[in-house]
């Protein structure tokens, strides 16, 4: 009853068609002068502050500053998360309400760094989730995920409006965002890079750990990162950097892992836009200007499919797809080739979709294979059955490179509507929480190794061998960030390090003399004992 109180007491039923964002320099919204019923409402606020006071006693102090142009933003807030969240039922849809409600006063005139008003922030977050059809408690405790590590509100007053497992969720979240290391210096010093590694050991370890309570925990932790990637621009330099290379090191390998595969490429690119620009606007401007060259031969490839495929007994879909910018630049520096060179910048899609078994789509799959067989010629040792033998974190689908013209190679997938939806979305396609074999054989060791193991210096090596493939940034004496193949040592990246280091002999490796055998760690700094 008295979170039902709460949220009728402070909904609205404010023509909103009048209303608009706020402006970057507040916290309420602009209404117009005329034409506005708010007589209507305005008995509603002198209600409001006795309902915080009950509901949420640590937020009292700004229950008098509550006003009608609150009421239209928070109304404002929760229409725009209505669209992307209409598969949940009326009484999802009203609890995600309370928590637009809750996480509007708790973050209350609390700003971004840009100036935005943070309510921005979970709502953002929360939208993301919308788009992989996460459940409601999802979508409540990604609206919540900050208030307990910037906001006074309390775990009691979480749980006593929404229940113990968003609660949890939530506290979750917090641990793992208290944890996270990304307040320190470009360049740090001897003492900070030993505090840096064992801070970023024990956030793995805390958040591999968190996995295995609750995998919403990591999905709203990959969301939160995500949105926060998207609007690094607006943070010193020195801190873009150290953000970008802790998502690289740790969230692009757990996204691609869990499947988190509709955001993965996204944020991998836009951890590569921090760490390395130059390399990133080459890359990024190569492959628009391929875009733009091979539009038109993959409408005609499109074209040219639509019309062989006309006899299969099914409908299915076709559409082009790009490349992201930083597979492409990886691709491009393993073969030491142009991006321009590579074969699969631009792709085409085939999904099956059809209501059919599984076990038919399949088949329609090898039958359309097939077909792009006898109209094209196949590139030798391209083709990759995904289907029969699918990628350890699920994904399937059939993979083949054909000649569209001599010299005009095109990579061509052909997966069911199934297949597509995990390829796109990942583990929360199949969003239950009831692990499948997989997750829970991952669980299983994840615990196992937490038991057996104390160092989290350990413990965090082990996970990245087993279960986290990624690559390693180090920094040069030049002040570049160097991106380099994990197990790579002093000696396997000569090229990349300036003349004199070369020359001398004592390379130093976090301010420590290493031989050219060394093997070199994500965050490593080499420099040289002796002045050129």
């Amino acid at each position: 009853m008295r979170k039902y109180l709460f949220f009728l007491l402070l909904q609205s039923s404010i023509c909103l068609q009048y209303t608009q964002f706020p402006p970057k320099n507040s916290h309420k919204i602009n209404l117009p002068n005329n034409n506005y019923p708010l007589e209507n409402n305005l008995r509603l606020v002198p209600l409001i502050s006795p309902v915080i006071t009950k509901n949420l006693p640590s937020l009292s102090h700004i229950s008098e500053q509550i006003d009608i142009y609150d009421i239209c933003t928070i109304e404002s807030l929760y229409r725009s998360l209505i669209k992307p969240l209409k598969y949940l039922s009326i009484t999802e849809l009203e609890s995600v309400r309370i928590a637009i409600i809750v996480a509007y006063l708790a973050h209350y005139e609390q700003k971004r760094p840009h100036g935005e008003m943070f309510i921005m922030h979970p709502i953002s977050v929360a939208t993301i989730l919308a788009d992989l059809k996460v459940d409601s408690p999802t979508i409540i405790s990604a609206l919540l995920h900050d208030t307990l590590h910037k906001t006074l509100l309390t775990s009691h007053e979480i749980e006593n409006l929404f229940g113990l497992s968003i609660c949890r969720i939530v506290q979750g979240v917090t641990k793992a965002s208290n944890l996270s290391n990304s307040n320190i210096e470009q360049i740090p010093s001897q003492e900070e890079i030993i505090n840096t590694k064992t801070m970023r050991n024990e956030y793995l370890r805390h958040l591999m750990l968190s996995i295995t309570k609750d995998w919403r925990i990591l999905y709203i932790k990959l969301t939160d990162r995500l949105h926060n990637m998207r609007t690094l621009e607006h943070l010193p330099i020195e801190k873009q950097t150290k953000i970008a290379t802790e998502t690289f090191e740790i969230y692009v390998p757990l996204a691609k892992r869990v499947g988190f595969w509709k955001y993965d490429s996204e944020l991998e690119d836009l951890t590569f836009k921090y760490i390395n620009p130059n390399a990133y606007n080459q890359s990024f401007h190569a492959i628009h200007n391929m875009g733009i060259f091979q539009k038109n031969y993959v409408e005609e490839i499109k074209t040219i499919l639509h019309s062989q495929l006309a006899d299969i007994d099914t409908d299915f879909s076709i559409e082009g797809r790009t490349k992201s910018i930083f597979s492409s630049w990886k691709k491009s520096e393993k073969y030491n080739s142009n991006i321009q060179d590579l074969l699969d910048i631009v792709a085409i899609r085939i999904v099956i979709n059809t209501n059919k078994d599984e076990q038919i789509a399949t088949n329609l799959c090898f039958s359309i294979l097939s077909k792009v067989h006898q109209l094209w010629k196949p590139l030798p040792k391209t083709f990759k059955d995904y289907i029969n033998s699918p990628k350890e974190n699920g994904y399937q689908s059939l993979h083949t490179t054909v000649f569209f013209y001599e010299n005009f190679p095109i990579e061509i997938q052909i997966k069911t509507r199934k297949m597509h939806r995990v390829a796109t979305f990942g583990s929360a396609s199949h969003w239950s929480y009831k692990s499948d074999r997989k997750s829970e054989s991952w669980n299983k060791y994840i615990k196992e190794l937490d038991s057996e193991i104390y160092s989290n210096k350990e413990f965090a090596q082990i996970i990245r061998q087993k279960l986290l493939d990624s690559r390693v940034f180090v920094f040069a004496p030049n002040g570049n960030i160097l991106n380099i193949k994990k197990g790579d040592t002093i000696h396997d990246i000569y090229d990349s390090l300036p003349f004199c280091i070369k020359e001398g002999r004592n390379i130093l490796v976090n301010f420590e003399k290493k031989p050219h055998t060394y093997i070199l760690n994500n965050g490593d700094i080499i420099d040289f004992q002796d002045n050129c």
